[in-house]
């Protein structure tokens, strides 16, 4: 991984493969910062910029080499779109394509200018943190298991370089670095095959994880599940040779702060069970443990950066196979906190699972809730892959995971839970039904979750069914694992950290 540098003095002088500039759409004149560069070449920006050649449109980049005229070889020129909408989201893409660019032509060294960093609406310090988080996310990829002509990474230093730069500064890209790492532990994570990502294995990562950053950490196996009586749990896991694991992570001594519970759903592998899913439906079901995934790349970043607030991170992991012994449409399976759940489908395993997580999160002190899940395929024809579904049991804690997303640059959209569509998960011989159906399937999937929650516990559901994975291959990311969730949660925690009491 490339390390990041901030120095004093103006970029300019500083020597590098290429010093990084931006220009937005529609703005003709070029900036202070532009000015005197274009002084040193000539005119050479004007010209691109009053010709048309450069437009300033999201993604568009010129390359142009310096000609002895500056320390840098070359000044990478790229489109940052409307001035009016660059956000955390724009701003990390952007830093992205930067060092992607970087990486596969070969250079060593970026150059960033403080002074002509992109700006809108974000604090040049959340300009800074959310740029070098979607660096570090750009180099992240997906190849680990590639023979041969595996490439290297080649990007070594990013240097941010500005006259006005604080400590403010040094420690916001520092802080963008953690949370792209976290991101990128996330995506690894989910990118392992399931052979190499069990439970088992999961549970080892997390242990891991903890030792590094001084969590307690509690990892649960078959024996010590049945006597807890996470029924639910070991249901699901019936059919597999892969015992199953409930990991559970401490971080916070914070007398009087609340206590956020972060909840991930670790399906290390889902052929949907006895209700088996088709072949090219489940080639891709590793994926199926992101919510967990996210959940630890989420602690990685706050063990970095330690906000002040107490956390227990739970992620109820299994596979759900069709053993001698899986678990069968019909079967009444007794959860954690002593409700019964009907099981229709065995391929809606996801909040099965859940049920036994949510109970222990609670069970170990949370007070808040955010659970993460790759649940529902109605909530990708609801919302497409564009962003995560959003539901819950209170309103004020569904708006400050919102805002925790926006402020963190992931797009995410709330859904109603009606009481109507309770209907569909009642059961005539238990509690409730695990499946109501097609209509509605992603409330129906929350609202068995809501089930769950003890009166007065606050709980909002991500469903990133849609947004856990990227087919497509873009300038600042490769194809697949997302890491989506990391980066709102560590918004949350760090908003819950500074309006505690």
């Amino acid at each position: 991984m490339f390390t990041i540098e901030t120095r004093p003095g103006d970029p300019d002088s500083l020597e590098g493969d290429a010093l990084v500039q931006f220009v937005f759409e529609g703005e003709t004149d070029l900036p202070l910062a532009l000015s005197a560069l274009d002084e040193r070449l000539n005119g050479a920006l004007s010209e691109l910029v009053s010709s048309g050649e450069m437009k300033g449109k999201l993604h568009e980049s010129t390359l142009m080499h310096t000609a002895n005229r500056l320390p840098t070889r070359r000044l990478m020129m790229l489109g940052a779109g409307k001035r009016g909408d660059l956000n955390a989201e724009r701003t990390s893409h952007l830093f992205g394509q930067a060092a992607r660019t970087a990486n596969g032509k070969g250079w060593a060294t970026l150059v960033f200018g403080s002074t002509a960093l992109p700006s809108g609406s974000l604090s040049p310090e959340e300009t800074l943190r959310a740029g070098m988080s979607g660096a570090v996310v750009a180099l992240g990829r997906g190849d680990l298991y590639k023979t041969g002509e595996k490439k290297e990474d080649k990007l070594e230093r990013i240097v941010l370089a500005g006259a006005d730069q604080n400590d403010g500064w040094n420690r916001a890209a520092q802080a963008g670095q953690a949370l792209g790492e976290g991101v990128n532990l996330a995506r690894e994570l989910v990118y392992q095959p399931p052979a190499d990502m069990t439970p088992t294995i999961l549970g080892e990562r997390a242990r891991a994880l903890g030792e590094r950053f001084g969590f307690e950490t509690t990892i649960l196996d078959k024996a010590a599940l049945e006597e807890l009586g996470a029924h639910a749990l070991l249901a699901v896991s019936r059919g597999s040779a892969e015992e199953p694991r409930m990991i559970r992570l401490r971080y916070g001594d914070f007398p009087g702060k609340p206590v956020l519970g972060l909840v991930g759903k670790g399906l290390t592998f889902d052929s949907g069970g006895l209700c088996l899913k088709p072949a090219d439906s489940m080639v891709d079901m590793k994926q199926d443990m992101s919510g967990a995934a996210a959940v630890l790349g989420a602690m990685h970043v706050i063990g970095t950066l330690k906000p002040e607030i107490n956390i227990v991170a739970v992620c109820p992991s299994s596979e759900n196979m069709t053993g001698p012994d899986a678990y069968k449409p019909g079967d009444v399976v007794r959860t954690l906190n002593g409700k019964t759940i009907e099981i229709l489908n065995t391929d809606a395993e996801g909040r099965v699972i859940l049920s036994d997580g949510l109970a222990y999160a609670q069970q170990s002190g949370a007070t808040h809730l955010v659970d993460l899940a790759t649940l529902t395929g109605a909530c990708v024809i609801a919302l497409g892959t564009v962003c995560t579904g959003v539901m819950g049991n209170s309103q004020a804690w569904v708006d400050r995971v919102l805002a925790s997303a926006k402020e963190a640059g992931e797009k995410m959209w709330q859904l109603p839970l009606f009481d109507e569509y309770k209907e569909q998960i009642k059961s005539d011989i238990a509690d409730v039904e695990n499946s109501g159906g097609r209509p509605a399937g992603a409330q129906t999937g929350a609202l068995l979750l809501q089930e769950f929650i003890q009166e007065g516990i606050e709980w909002t559901h991500l469903d990133i069914a849609g947004t856990a994975w990227s087919s497509a291959d873009t300038k600042y990311r490769v194809k697949g694992a997302t890491g989506v969730g990391v980066r709102t949660l560590l918004r949350l925690a760090e908003m819950m950290a500074a309006n505690a009491g």
